[in-house]
């Protein structure tokens, strides 16, 4: 490497007046190159005094200020003795300081001052690691006054645990008055001042609990899943005949994407100020109804393609390995022949450890647990001592997950399970949440070096990855929407302000071909007059917003509204009203032996066989065989009695999926995340307004208004009391959260359950393992100590 070179080049660029965009990222890579250079060459670095002053006058004239901090270069230090040019730098710096603290780049500068030029109405358009997130809090802390409810639309329920916690911490840091919730339920408590932080399937239910609520600004991440074609959800599967993960990863579930489309439809109508972000897609490729979306709502856009790391690419040839950068090209010979054998060659030319932490994609579940396993048996990982937090963790594992079949542990052939104690990670969509969220941390903390994932890992989620290998092709249902994950997970390579440079390992065999055809588009196809729509979304929008050819066949569309008014649908818009109407006609019939269902506990709600009728009849309307209403039932029943042990332990009794121990972990993980999680709350919530309707209807009085909310809760979230319910929410992994029934709290109240918890919890800490009582702690730090 000539450095005196690509000094020379800096110089030359950062003495220029203005930079073209073809200046400035060239600018960017020779700054992070020598950084990088730098960091490895501590000793041959000093022989060129002049490195340190040009790096730092590179950030500056980036003005990306992320470079200095990971240089740890400062004013100061650098320009020693001109005070002038002291006081130049200090003021550049001045201008671009936020209001919560830190600096802006100047890239982020600009979508503050447009957002507010716009009067509070942006899209968004910016590479992974930009900082959407974090542009959102200082929205927020500027317009706190104005701003008294606030709605945040985020992909998964994962993603409300971690953002509830930070935006927790932004409100307790400026005191800014806020109620924040991730849930949303009939008995929901609102404030004069709230965040809502929410997937889209809660925003609906907000939207129906609440229909009068003034919803001043909404924030919503992730946006090219309203577009279904780019959208296949591996976080949410509805399917309950999976044969194996190719079906799994295929079939996707095109209500989720039906629910990105509708919240953004009804927040934009109710809503007078919001911000839309999503990873880098050229404006100029957005399709027609995006188009007509941003301008019937006067939402100005920003597009942002400059990406602050240096990308170097690693592709593999029959029988050799090129590496690309903008520095140069060069290719070396490499016999390997199966996938795993060059991701095994690429680790050890790449040294994955700490300094260099690596994500390596798989197509399937099933693959990210076998090619973990394997890799952790391959590669020389034990050589360090395991942390204290990846050992707590691991003994949890072994302490609630471990179950005999004929004499023998399961956990000693779980994947996951044996990965772990090898430091190596697993993340997919079929563990449970608080796996999701531990695996994550341990490796944002460096605990774990490896981690192997399906493409959940690129939904808003953010990892320290250096570098990204990409061992499977992609899926999609489109050549378009397999590149628009491509870039999406090559994206998580190389963190700005973690890392000057990014290794993105393509070993796919289809995978360059993707990248380099095609293009990304995305659309908002209630707005749009070539889209054809089904007829869901046209029971939802209203018609003056649809296409000449979309009213027609709204129109034609036969509907009850005698028997199901638009106030009932709307309270479950993403269920068809066809279905809904013969649900309901079921109901008007059968209405007399629900009486005394609104007095039913969550757990009365099983014994006296409300559930068993709430299925039978969804099973008629839905077709769900009558063997598979059974099965839910005595799912529902063990999981609500005994949690996740309690379904294992009866899946273990019963015997082992396929003959795997690793198949009946991830099919009963499955299943609760599906069918309890997800599926009865959804029934649940549909049940609720339509047997108040049929009572409405039957002239039936009850004793108290129907409210299913306890119910839903417990389903959705685990917990039962309000403490282990705010726990659960509050990012306490669920099973410790479920502990708390066994405690006979004094009071039914939260703000007492805390004090009481908290005052009395060296009596209580025999229920919980040491990984449990460490959130616990934390909790009561965080929550309860003022109280």
């Amino acid at each position: 490497m000539n450095v005196i070179a690509i000094l020379k080049e800096i110089f030359h660029l950062t003495n220029k007046y203005e930079l073209s965009l073809d200046e400035k990222e060239t600018l960017k890579n020779n700054l992070c190159y020598l950084s990088e250079w730098r960091k490895n060459n501590r000793d041959e670095a000093k022989n060129y005094p002049s490195l340190d002053f040009a790096l730092y006058n590179a950030s500056l004239k980036l003005r990306t200020f992320g470079y200095n901090y990971l240089n740890s270069l400062k004013n100061e230090n650098v320009n020693l003795g001109d005070d002038l040019i002291l006081i130049k730098d200090s003021a550049i710096e001045k201008i671009y300081e936020t209001h919560i603290g830190g600096t802006l780049d100047k890239d982020q500068k600009e979508v503050i001052d447009i957002f507010e030029e716009s009067e509070g109405r942006l899209f968004l358009s910016a590479p992974t690691s930009f900082g959407k997130t974090f542009l959102l809090k200082e929205i927020i802390y500027k317009h706190f006054n104005e701003y008294l409810n606030i709605v945040v639309v985020l992909p998964t329920v994962a993603l409300l645990i971690e953002n509830t916690r930070e935006l927790d911490k932004f409100n307790e840091k400026f005191d800014l008055g806020y109620s924040i919730y991730n849930s949303v339920y009939k008995d929901i408590n609102i404030t004069d001042r709230n965040i809502f932080v929410l997937t889209p399937e809660r925003v609906l239910r907000l939207l129906s609990i609440a229909p009068d609520l003034k919803i001043d600004f909404f924030f919503f991440d992730e946006i090219y899943k309203i577009d279904e074609d780019s959208t296949i959800d591996h976080e949410v599967e509805n399917n309950e005949n999976i044969k194996d993960d190719k079906n799994f990863h295929r079939n996707g579930n095109s209500n989720r994407s039906i629910a990105f489309r509708l919240a953004l439809y009804f927040l934009l109508r109710k809503c007078p100020h919001c911000y839309l972000a999503g990873p880098y897609i050229e404006i100029s490729k957005l399709g027609d109804g995006f188009r007509n979306m941003l301008l019937k709502h006067n939402i100005a856009s920003k597009e942002i393609s400059f990406s602050r790391t240096l990308e170097n690419l690693i592709s593999f040839g029959q029988n050799s390995i090129q590496y690309s950068s903008p520095f140069g090209k060069h290719t070396e010979i490499c016999h390997c022949k199966s996938s795993f054998d060059k991701l095994v060659y690429v680790a050890e030319k790449l040294n994955f450890s700490k300094q260099n932490q690596a994500i390596v994609y798989c197509l399937y579940p099933a693959y990210s647990g076998k090619y973990a396993l394997k890799f952790g048996n391959t590669i020389e990982n034990g050589k360090t001592a395991i942390s204290e937090n990846l050992e707590l963790f691991i003994n949890h594992l072994a302490n609630n997950y471990d179950f005999k079949v004929k004499g023998l542990s399961t956990i000693d052939e779980w994947d996951f399970y044996k990965s772990l104690k090898s430091k190596i990670g697993i993340h997919n969509g079929r563990f449970p949440k608080y796996f999701q969220k531990e695996i994550l941390q341990l490796f944002n903390d460096k605990a774990i070096n490896t981690l192997f994932c399906t493409s959940t890992i690129v939904e808003g989620v953010n990892t320290n990855a250096k570098t990204v290998v990409i061992l499977n092709n992609p899926s999609g249902r489109t050549d378009e929407s397999k590149k628009f994950l491509l870039l999406n997970i090559k994206g998580r390579a190389g963190r700005y302000m973690h890392h000057f440079v990014g290794y993105v390992v393509l070993i796919g065999n289809k995978t360059n071909d993707i990248l380099k055809n095609g293009s990304i588009a995305l659309n908002f196809k209630p707005y749009s007059s070539s889209e054809s729509l089904g007829d869901l979304d046209l029971e939802n929008i209203d018609s003056k917003d649809l296409s000449v050819e979309n009213r027609k066949k709204q129109a034609s569309i036969s509907l009850n509204k005698t028997l199901l008014p638009d106030n009932v649908f709307a309270q479950n818009r993403l269920i068809e009203r066809k279905k809904q109407e013969k649900i309901l006609s079921i109901l008007v019939d059968s209405a007399k032996s629900l009486v005394g269902i609104e007095k039913a506990s969550a757990r009365d709600f099983i014994k006296k066989n409300y559930l068993d009728k709430i299925l039978e009849i969804y099973a008629d309307v839905e077709g769900i065989k009558k063997e598979a209403v059974q099965a839910r039932k005595y799912f529902a029943k063990n999981y609500a009695e005994n949690g996740y042990f309690g379904v294992l332990q009866y899946q273990f009794n019963r015997g082992l999926i396929e003959g795997s121990v690793n198949k009946t972990y991830q099919t009963v993980f499955h299943n609760v995340r599906n069918l309890v999680e997800f599926e009865l709350p959804k029934i649940l919530c549909l049940f609720e307004s339509l047997i108040s309707r049929a009572f409405e209807i039957d002239n039936i009085e009850l004793s108290k208004p129907l409210d299913f909310s306890e119910i839903i809760r417990f389903f959705e979230i685990g917990a039962q009391t309000p403490l282990g319910i705010d726990m659960a929410e509050k990012g306490v992994p669920v099973i410790a959260a479920r502990k708390l029934d066994h405690i006979k709290f004094q009071s039914n109240n939260l703000e007492s359950q805390k004090a009481e918890f908290s005052i009395n919890f060296d009596k209580y800490e025999y229920l919980f393992d040491e990984y449990e009582k460490r959130y616990l702690q934390e909790y009561i730090k965080v929550y309860c100590i003022d109280n």
